[in-house]
């Protein structure tokens, strides 16, 4: 999966947008593990990225923009909530999109 960017990344858990088998535009979502643990999933001892089914686009990414609004200051990485709140409801707009 070509990330696109990442949603909420706790540390503990995170989810991407990206492109999925050079065509395929798609979330996926994995468990980061705890300090020397590899996760869930892997394949082989590396880290791999679970693809959402679309049924379950919308709630994952409702529960995304749950966690960023009740916890701005816990993610990791170097954009802040409100760019990846914006992410998120443009992700959103194409699922919603897509489904007419």
């Amino acid at each position: 999966m070509l990330a696109c960017g990442r949603y909420p990344d706790d540390g503990e858990s995170s989810v991407i947008a990206g492109i999925y088998d050079n065509s395929t535009r798609a979330l996926g979502i994995r468990w980061n593990g705890g300090p020397g643990e590899i996760g869930f999933p892997s394949v082989y001892g590396n880290g791999q990225w679970h693809v959402v089914q679309e049924l379950l686009e919308l709630a994952i990414l409702h529960a995304c923009l749950d966690e960023l609004t009740a916890h701005p200051d816990s993610q990791v990485g170097q954009d802040g909530a409100e760019s990846r709140i914006g992410r998120i409801l443009r992700e959103v707009g194409r699922i919603n999109r897509n489904r007419h």
